[in-house]
């Protein structure tokens, strides 16, 4: 589903790397070196927070320093425009945009759901944000969904994982 966010099927996909690189170039064009570095890490930390939670740009720059709040937003459009310009999805991408697609195509949201009729996750307890809304709308209406996990194990808090989802599943 590429095309359904301006590109095709022959994308490349931005690793972490990448990414930095990305927002360091964007940052460059617009201000000056020091400027630039002081900004590269809220920027890079912006961007994972809107896509790792599944949030809206605006809603998430409410949290932002005022003081940094309309540059880190001018440089996320500047960035999602870059990545439709060279093909590219980041990492976060792979799991938040198809997230998007199943919330707003009822087709490929029904596609996919008689697709993968059944699912089994593994290590539930370390899946963060978007992966937990991704098996959610897999699983529903028919909650045909088994989770393995322990909460006394969950160790990727600082890499995004939530444990509400292992502790709110049943619900």
């Amino acid at each position: 589903h590429a095309a359904a966010f301006g590109r095709d099927t022959r994308f490349t996909i931005y690793d972490d790397d990448d990414q930095k690189r990305l927002i360091r170039t964007l940052l460059k064009t617009c201000y000056n070196e020091e400027t630039a570095k002081s900004y590269q890490g809220p920027a890079k930390g912006f961007v994972g927070k809107v896509k790792g939670g599944l949030s809206e740009p605006l809603i998430a720059a409410e949290a932002l320093n005022p003081s940094l709040r309309k540059a880190i937003l001018e440089l996320y459009s500047a960035y999602e425009a870059a990545l439709r310009n060279n093909n590219a999805f980041d990492f976060d991408d792979l799991i938040s945009l198809p997230c998007r697609l199943l919330r707003q195509n009822p087709e490929a949201l029904s596609h996919y759901r008689q697709l993968y009729r059944y699912l089994l996750v593994d290590e539930f307890q370390d899946t963060n944000v978007p992966q937990g809304e991704l098996v959610r709308l897999l699983a529903a209406p028919d909650g045909n969904i088994t989770a393995v996990g322990d909460d006394d194990q969950s160790i990727y808090g600082w890499r995004g994982a939530v444990i509400g989802n292992i502790l709110d599943f049943e619900r």
